[in-house]
């Protein structure tokens, strides 16, 4: 029997995308899944939109609802804390998978062996029309890898469950590169696969986070990557290099 998979999504107010997101899950060519959904306390019909489109699905669906507004990174844990796959993968409520996203990355962390694999990806604008594509080397990565910034979308990711993750995401900004880093320092084996599995939605109000990007991440280094003062000031200069490089990883789409 194929391994099952754990598919975490926290939803807060994700009436306008939510019922795409959960439709490229259904349309997961790998059904050997369950379906976490927690509510962080929604004011809009984000929760009965859920219900609604996952009434007839072919999986099991658990849904659990925050009695008080918690965050991402708890509503994460909170899912983690009941989740029984082998393998556990991450999505938003306005993210997209492509249909063969998870067979591949199954396929891949099995034959391997891998505690984390994650893929490059598209970017789409709210309109849900395709703008960009990310694509960094494929390849297994380190943890110094990770220490000059973050090369893992989350929509992406898949970890291996080994247990002991129910409180993998601390409450920070950028919960997400903390939660990797502290796999990677306790031995996790990550690879990139030579894959495009996913469509992360860039919102208007996103330009504005870049600063405070560059403040997270370095905070970040800091607190996880157990830093001193001078290796920081490396990290921060390798992860002014990455933001380069990276832009030139991203391959602009015409309309």
């Amino acid at each position: 029997m194929k391994s099952l998979v754990s598919v975490v999504l926290p939803v807060r107010n994700s009436d306008l995308t939510i019922e795409k997101t959960l439709e490229s899950i259904k349309n997961q060519t790998y059904t050997n899944i369950e379906l976490i959904v927690v509510d962080d306390l929604s004011e809009d019909s984000t929760l009965s939109k859920v219900e609604g489109a996952t009434k007839k699905v072919l999986f099991d669906v658990v849904i659990l609802r925050n009695a008080h507004n918690e965050g991402v990174a708890k509503s994460r844990n909170k899912a983690l804390s009941v989740a029984k796959g082998k393998y556990i993968a991450f999505i938003d409520g306005d993210d997209i998978w492509l249909p063969n996203k998870i067979e591949k990355q199954v396929s891949e962390m099995e034959s391997k062996q891998l505690d984390i694999s994650f893929t490059n990806y598209m970017t789409m604008n709210e309109k849900y029309c395709v703008n960009s594509k990310r694509v960094l080397p494929a390849r297994e990565y380190h943890l110094s890898d990770f220490m000059g910034g973050n090369p893992a979308g989350l929509l992406t990711v898949m970890i291996r469950n080994n247990g002991g993750i129910a409180e993998l995401f601390p409450s920070i900004a950028h919960e997400d590169y903390a939660a990797w880093i502290k796999m990677m320092k306790a031995g996790a084996k990550a690879e990139l696969l030579d894959q495009v599995t996913a469509k992360y939605m860039i919102h208007d109000s996103m330009s504005s986070n870049k600063f405070k990007s560059i403040i997270w991440t370095i905070n970040i280094l800091k607190k996880y990557g157990e830093l001193n003062f001078l290796q920081l000031i490396v990290a921060t200069y390798r992860y002014g290099v990455n933001v380069i490089s990276r832009k030139k990883a991203v391959t602009i789409l015409p309309d």
